[in-house]
């Protein structure tokens, strides 16, 4: 995969709207158009913007899988209920 296209894949992840580079830059403190560069392949992503970006989808990996267990349980639960 190259670089764009793991950062475009990053960007559709995190903010998955059509406005997915203006949302990252915010979320990143750079501008759109910075972010819009990189996903052309008019520059590397710098190695620090990387690491925000991973912590990014690290933060945003841990409320998906809270939510994927709550609703496991939920389930579960309402299978059990129904069970009695």
């Amino acid at each position: 995969m190259t670089e764009p296209q793991l950062l475009r894949a990053a960007g559709m992840a995190l903010f998955p709207e059509r406005s997915w580079k203006a949302d990252m830059g915010i979320a990143l403190d750079v501008g759109a158009r910075r972010v819009r560069y990189w996903a052309n392949g008019g520059e590397s992503v710098p190695p620090g913007i990387w690491d925000d970006i991973l912590a990014l989808l690290e933060r945003k990996r841990i409320v998906v899988r809270a939510a994927t267990d709550e609703i496991s349980r939920l389930i579960i639960a309402r299978a059990t209920e129904s069970e009695d």
